[in-house]
């Protein structure tokens, strides 16, 4: 199987689901209220009284990881290649990187990792996309060679101004294909995440709106393991 025979399928890579699910009780215990969501489903405030109270200690687990991570500049070397280095610090420094990698540590302190895409908006730029590996990346791997990317699905919910709606972009990336698709209505359940529903945008049937050449030869998606 090649990443072409993968554009547009509805299967999930393995093991996402699993993923998703303990990725969003540890982003639970993060924002200090896992309970009822996590634990203590079939509590009883009237027989037990109120439900218990998380300790911030969970989140700081992962908070003091990512600064010392990343709370202090970083700066890239590559060995015999001063124009190279310069570009790579360049790009960093462009992105805004020195702020943003403590969101993408804490990221990948919660999901287990984190996904970055770059691309080039402009001919003289590259431009660094943080993204949730267990939300809104599907990465699927050889089965017989884990280190071997064939395809990559970038699947996000965004506001449409000129629909006033919720939408679902969704885009394939092979090292010979970019595929784009028509967007799809966002459902969002009351008061939670548009995320929560998901496997409603895994399962939809989603219409190829683009079909080009990918124009860097590679996929430009690079997944960092915690």
């Amino acid at each position: 199987m090649t990443g072409n025979d993968l554009i547009n399928t509805t299967a999930l890579p393995p093991g996402l689901r699993e993923a998703r699910t303990m990725a969003r009780r540890a982003k639970a215990y993060h924002m200090l209220r896992p309970y009822p969501y996590v634990s203590f489903q079939t509590w009883k405030e009237e027989d037990r009284g109120p439900l218990p109270i998380c300790r911030p200690f969970v989140r700081n687990i992962v908070q003091k990881a990512a600064d010392w991570l990343f709370l202090k500049p970083v700066h890239f070397k590559v060995e015999e290649d001063k124009a190279m280095t310069d570009l790579v610090n360049k790009t960093w420094s462009d992105n805004c990187m020195g702020s943003r990698s403590i969101e993408a540590a804490l990221l990948g302190g919660l999901s287990g990792s984190v996904d970055l895409k770059w691309s080039t908006p402009e001919q003289d730029k590259v431009s660094i996309e943080i993204l949730d590996p267990t939300e809104q990346t599907r990465l699927y791997y050889d089965q017989q060679d884990q280190t071997k990317l064939l395809m990559a699905r970038i699947q996000v919910c965004v506001f449409d101004f000129s629909q006033k709606k919720g939408v679902w972009k969704r885009e394939d990336w092979t090292d010979q294909y970019w595929v784009t698709y028509e967007p799809q209505t966002c459902s969002v359940a009351e008061g939670g995440s548009p995320y929560a529903k998901c496997d409603e945008a895994d399962k939809a049937v989603f219409i190829i709106k683009d079909k080009v050449k990918n124009p860097f030869g590679i996929i430009p998606v690079w997944r960092i393991r915690n």
